[in-house]
């Protein structure tokens, strides 16, 4: 991705975030009910789609699709448990999946799969979730090695 792209993302996520603050819409402390899904964007590394499913109020299902139509294709999916902070209006979730991506080096292309772990800190506000989260990975095929990824997204979601 070049500087362009990166910049043009980067404030498209400020200004996602500051017109979400400013709806004037109170924060809600409760935790998703079962069965509630959300869709919306991750800006980072990589960033894309994301998707949110609760199967209870404290444990999720989570993935991401990204890509570059030149050089990359990636998917993610991970298992969640959520807690709340005392106190607070935010929550952390922590869990692992699995991550695969097809990516072109050098006019050759690589099927990559391996491990993922991801972290983070969320809030909610009526039917959005805003996130910032950290997702390290350890690819096992082709060959080993490891990344750093994460980012930072809003999900909305079409029941409360």
């Amino acid at each position: 991705m070049n500087v362009s792209n990166a910049c043009a993302l980067r404030t498209a996520a400020v200004l996602t975030l500051c017109m979400l603050a400013t709806t004037g819409i109170e924060p809600v402390h409760a935790q998703r009910q079962a069965g509630s899904a959300g869709a919306g964007v991750q800006f980072g590394t990589p960033g894309g789609v994301s998707f949110k499913w609760y199967r209870t109020p404290r444990f999720a299902y989570e993935g991401l699709a990204a890509w570059n139509l030149n050089d990359f294709f990636f998917l993610s999916w991970h298992v969640l448990q959520e807690r709340t902070i005392p106190a607070s209006p935010l929550g952390y979730y922590f869990g692992a999946g699995l991550a695969t991506s097809i990516r072109k080096k050098e006019s050759k292309e690589d099927f990559v799969a391996g491990v993922s772990g991801t972290f983070g800190v969320h809030f909610f506000t009526d039917r959005y979730e805003i996130f910032l989260q950290a997702t390290p990975r350890f690819d096992l095929l082709p060959g080993t090695e490891g990344h750093l990824g994460g980012g930072i997204g809003v999900r909305y979601y079409f029941r409360k």
